[in-house]
This record gives C-alpha cells, sequence and structure tokens, in this order.
C-alpha cells in the first residue's frame, strides 16, 4: 500500500483509522470548498477578476495607442485618435468599477460588450479605413474591440458559473 493510499485511508476514516463518532461534522468526500483542485482550476470569481484586469490593460492600451502608434488625423471630424482615446477610457473606467463593485459585473459587461463593438465597427462608421495612414488604427481597433468582446462574454460565462457553484 503507497503512502497516499494510506493517507487517503487515513482521512476517510478519521485520525488513526477510528471511526468519525455519531453527530460529527467529519466531512470523508469532496474537496474543501473553495480549494483549488486540477480539474476544477481557480475560483470562477479569480478568473472573472482576473478577466476585468485584462479588459482594463485593453482599455489602458487603446487610450495610449493613438500615441504609441503615432494615429494621425484619419478623417474629418470625429476620428480614430479621439476614438480610441475615449473608447479607452470608457472601457478602463467600467472595468475599474467592475474590480471595485463586483456585484455590478453583469451589466457593466453588457456595456463593456457594447464598448467592444463599437470600437470594431468605428473605422467603417466613421470613415477612417482609407489611406495608408489609417491601416494601423483599423486593425487595432478591430482587433482590440474583439478581445474586448471576448473579454466580457468569458467574464459574463464565469459570473453565472460562479452564481451556479454557490449554494443556496
Amino acid at each position: 500500500m503507497s503512502s497516499v493510499q494510506r493517507h487517503e485511508q487515513r482521512h476517510e476514516h478519521g485520525v488513526a483509522g477510528s471511526q468519525p463518532q455519531a453527530g460529527s461534522t467529519h466531512r470523508t468526500e469532496g474537496p474543501t470548498p473553495g480549494a483549488v483542485t486540477p480539474s476544477r482550476g481557480p475560483r470562477p470569481g479569480v478568473r472573472g477578476a482576473a478577466l476585468r484586469v485584462l479588459t482594463l490593460l485593453c482599455g489602458v492600451w487603446l487610450a495610449l495607442a493613438p500615441f504609441v502608434l503615432g494615429h494621425p488625423d484619419t478623417g474629418p471630424g470625429f476620428d480614430a485618435r479621439w476614438n480610441d482615446m475615449l473608447v479607452g477610457v470608457a472601457v478602463l473606467a467600467v472595468s475599474a468599477v467592475q474590480l471595485a463593485l463586483p456585484a455590478r459585473a453583469a451589466v457593466l459587461s453588457l456595456i463593456t460588450m457594447v464598448l467592444g463593438t463599437w470600437l470594431i465597427a468605428a473605422p467603417f462608421v466613421l470613415g477612417y479605413n482609407t489611406g495608408v495612414a489609417a491601416v494601423a488604427a483599423t486593425v487595432n481597433d478591430v482587433v482590440v474591440g474583439i478581445l474586448i468582446v471576448e473579454l466580457a462574454i468569458a467574464a459574463v460565462l464565469a459570473l453565472r458559473q460562479r452564481r451556479s457553484s454557490v449554494p443556496h
């Protein structure tokens, strides 16, 4: 008998092979509540927070992208530079509120999803997808928009999983 089998047998029957007493609260099966096991991975609440942090980082990138990528004026009026800065700040703010108020995460994830969807459509709606200078802005907006939408969907699914795993 291996040491792991002996350890499991001892825990099945309590300390040193004794039987649990009647009315005791000794648990004999299943993992400790909230424990991280190889098959379950991290708790859903931790996963949701990690997704919100990644979304927050997307917002930071988006707000800084016009300066890093050197977005020129890519159209008349409201161009890629202003769109990216404003949507980036909005994504950052919504993600920060989600981290601070997890009870509002579902509604705020929907807002984040709308912002990501707008980001995907913005190059075409605002017309800054023409010309060589606007290509970087267009690719950046579409890729980051898709990433933000995917992270928002994953956050909603993690929240659903968390709510379904909480005993009622």
